[in-house]
């Protein structure tokens, strides 16, 4: 081995996503672990949600009462995409070797036959705006 470091992956969201005329958006409102390659696209959708929202009350056209619904709508798909990544890791950091192996063989199982897969998980619902 040419290199050990032990890494503590984190998993966090924002209780509240705005305050006043503060808002926050990817790192500074969520930490997701690596595992799903969600980090920096769970920001981008924050910056998504937010862009539009900001363009229409700047020009006046709605309210800055809009802004309240940027945290309800980001967090159950931010917390959905957490959980995602949480179960990659306990599939990808198998450290006992045995386990890896029986993991390593139901992958190729499901891979041959793929009636032996597990199914999808269910597709982050829409929250309401509060």
């Amino acid at each position: 081995m040419e290199r050990h470091t032990v890494y503590r992956f984190q998993a966090h969201w924002a209780q509240r996503w705005r305050a006043g005329r503060v808002l926050i958006a990817g790192d500074a409102a969520h930490l997701m672990p690596p595992f799903a390659g969600q980090g920096m696209c769970a920001g981008l959708r924050d910056v998504y949600n937010l862009v539009w929202k900001l363009d229409l009350v700047l020009r006046g056209v709605a309210t800055d009462h809009l802004l309240d619904s940027y945290g309800t709508e980001r967090t159950p798909h931010v917390r959905h995409f957490i959980d995602v990544s949480i179960g990659l890791g306990k599939v990808i950091c198998v450290p006992d070797e045995h386990e890896a192996a029986q993991r390593d063989t139901q992958l190729r199982a499901a891979i041959a036959d793929p009636s032996l897969a597990p199914p999808p998980p269910p597709r982050p619902a829409w929250a309401p705006a509060s």
